[in-house]
């Protein structure tokens, strides 16, 4: 009875010490070498237009991409002379984007499940705002991101 007793309160204690991250369903990437892990996001596809919205959110930031719908494994830029671009929102407001002159960057898919309906790659970026600071955006991936279909 002893070893049993001892066997239980051994597993409780293991068990609830158990600290699991899950990085399922995530959006992430340096932001002028900062860490930024979006505690919430969306993603959507459009099918008229035939793109995906993502988006990440911390409570005051927001990292965002507008990525035309490509077969996996395709570069695409990210910038003013394509349909996709990517954005990002400070704590401040200040709003910094790729679709404005001098605005560049590369986003990778790597996976896209239509089973499933997720998408995953990898992204970068060097943003503008409007007051021309330049802002970057580095080692950015998107993992499982779960989409929906926008009307």
């Amino acid at each position: 009875m002893k070893n049993l007793l001892l066997l239980f309160t051994a597993v409780l204690f293991f068990v609830s010490c158990d600290n699991v991250e899950d990085n399922s369903h995530i959006i992430q990437a340096d932001v002028e070498n900062v860490f930024f892990k979006a505690d919430s996001f969306s993603a959507n596809y459009h099918p008229v237009g035939n793109y995906f919205i993502l988006e990440g959110q911390t409570g005051d930031e927001i990292l965002s991409l507008k990525i035309e719908y490509p077969p996996a494994n395709i570069e695409l830029d990210l910038g003013m002379e394509t349909e996709s671009y990517g954005t990002f929102t400070n704590s401040f407001g200040v709003v910094y984007t790729t679709n404005t002159e001098g605005g560049s960057g590369k986003v990778i898919i790597n996976k896209i499940s239509t089973s499933s309906r997720f998408i995953t790659g990898d992204f970068n970026f060097t943003a503008i705002s409007s007051g021309l600071d330049t802002l970057t955006v580095s080692g950015g991936i998107f993992y499982q991101a779960k989409y929906g279909t926008a009307q």
